[in-house]
């Protein structure tokens, strides 16, 4: 939104806590979380204490850690067809290049707020999709029919105005109601200075010739259309699920505060403390205003001498006490505590081990077995939602663009890419199936099988038989003597050129 001020808060009390705990995940995944971070910081430690204290410390994200490395549904394009569609061509109006790309954001999204929204357009005489967070739908009321997606909703959208010739960026609230589809209502509210709602949808919404539209934007097969589609993370008969997985970023504040603390530690409490008993600085004094009340600190280096005089007949003492802080120990304490956290955000322990340099920039890193169940368990809803957009888009390029696509969410199927194997992972599980192989345990087809995930034992048997045949004809074209070169063919005809000896 820009320098916009915060969007206009729902007019529900629930929807507006959700709304403020959803911008807050956001606001963790944009890095914009300093006062997040500062409000738990000062709750976190005394005033005394927090004097002391460097500013919060925000270089840690345990929760974007985990949403950034769990967000692995879209790293590679999935694979659609649709029934009844042989031409993959015919599927380009509703796959725009940019759908995938924009999968990737509204994932990230899902894992960490729950739930996002993509909103389906026709822009250009082309379909359009566009990522909402859930923090910017300040109200949505559930459709009779699917429970999980909007007949009723409020979007706060921010929007230009020219005033006196300079143009005014603004929020407005979009509403579209399709709950009696007989009379479906889209509108846009502008706020004024008070805060009230005032109707400015003959401002913004134009029809082609620029004139004031009434009319409701989409409509599909004689019956109107909600242009979005809910994702959610679990499947459920739900609209929300906003607090799930709050230990995650409730921790992260916290990990925020030790971090904080770990660094002044460091910088305060790493070292030695230094004390003199019985003693005077001899001929130095402390600069005036440098130090705190009843304190007396000496700056010095290693070239200088410094002189004591004993307050008493007999000689003061010099002594240290221990550092009052280990920083390695301390620091993995921390990261032990980090790492707990994965299990709010889905995984277990098995799944998590610390990182490093050769590993990977994560201080905490999911390994490859815990990414593969998280997508396993993310796929059933991924799959809804993607069916209920791409059939959305096909309503609208059906009606508006004159394409002739399926339209229910079900004719379409999202093939996604599973998540590739390491190359200690590869040299594992084919020593693990030659060991079966060779105990006798499993037969080549199975083997087959186990490492191309999906084949049936007939596709199995069809490619051993294949390869077979091609090692086969390779070894039969290896056994054979090589044809006879040019020279060796004159040399057994006994005219090899002059000077040339077989």
């Amino acid at each position: 939104a820009g320098m916009l001020p915060t969007p206009p808060p729902p007019q529900n009390d629930d929807d507006r806590r959700r709304c403020q705990h959803s911008a807050f995940r956001r606001r963790l995944i944009d890095g914009e979380w300093r006062v997040d971070a500062d409000t738990r910081h000062r709750a976190f430690f005394n005033e005394a204490t927090s004097d002391f204290l460097p500013a919060a410390e925000l270089s840690r994200n345990p929760a974007l850690s985990y949403w950034t490395q769990t967000s692995v549904g879209y790293d590679e394009p999935p694979i659609v067809s649709a029934e009844g569609v042989t031409d993959a061509a015919a599927l380009e109006p509703i796959l725009p290049p940019e759908t995938w790309p924009l999968a990737q954001q509204r994932h990230l999204y899902v894992r960490a707020v729950n739930e996002a929204l993509v909103r389906i357009d026709i822009l250009s005489r082309k379909i359009c999709y566009r990522v909402v967070p859930a923090d910017l739908v300040l109200t949505v009321v559930a459709d009779a029919q699917n429970p999980s997606q909007p007949a009723y909703l409020e979007e706060a959208r921010p929007r230009r105005r020219i005033v006196d010739g300079v143009p005014v960026q603004e929020w407005t609230i979009e509403v579209w109601d399709v709950r009696d589809p007989a009379h479906p209502t889209f509108r846009i509210w502008g706020i004024d200075r008070n805060g009230e709602r005032i109707d400015a949808t003959t401002y913004y919404w134009l029809d082609e010739a620029g004139a004031p539209s009434a009319e409701y934007p989409y409509s599909a097969t004689s019956r109107p259309l909600m242009p979005y589609c809910l994702y959610h993370q679990v499947v459920g008969h739900h609209l929300w699920q906003p607090y799930r997985g709050r230990e995650l970023v409730e921790g992260t504040l916290t990990a925020a505060a030790l971090w904080t603390m770990w660094l002044m530690g460091v910088r305060d409490g790493a070292h030695p403390q230094r004390y003199i008993a019985d003693y005077d600085v001899a001929g130095i004094q402390a600069e005036k205003g440098t130090v705190r009340p009843g304190q007396s600190v000496v700056q010095l280096n290693p070239q200088t001498i410094l002189q004591l005089a004993s307050r008493k007949d007999r000689p003061g003492a010099v002594g240290q006490w221990t550092p009052t802080i280990d920083p390695k120990t301390s620091a993995e304490a921390i990261e032990s505590f980090e790492a707990g956290l994965a299990q709010y955000a889905g995984l277990s322990p098995a799944d998590v081990q610390r990182g490093s340099a050769g590993q990977s920039g994560y201080a905490i890193v999911v390994k490859r077995d815990g990414l593969r169940a998280m997508q396993r368990r993310m796929q059933p809803a991924m799959l809804l939602g993607d069916q209920l957009m791409l059939s959305k888009a096909a309503m609208l390029a059906n009606a508006y663009l004159g394409a002739a696509l399926p339209e229910e969410p079900a004719a379409y199927n999202v093939r996604y890419a599973p998540i590739s194997e390491s190359a200690e992972e590869r040299k594992a599980d084919l020593e693990a199936i030659a060991a079966e192989l060779a105990a006798g345990l499993i037969d080549e087809p199975e083997a087959y099988q186990r490492r191309n995930p999906g084949a049936t034992r007939e596709q199995a048997l069809d490619k051993l038989i294949a390869i077979a045949l091609t090692q086969r004809t390779l070894a039969s074209a290896r056994a054979q003597p090589a044809p006879p070169t040019a020279t060796a063919a004159a040399a057994s005809a006994g005219d090899l050129p002059s000077g040339v000896t077989p």
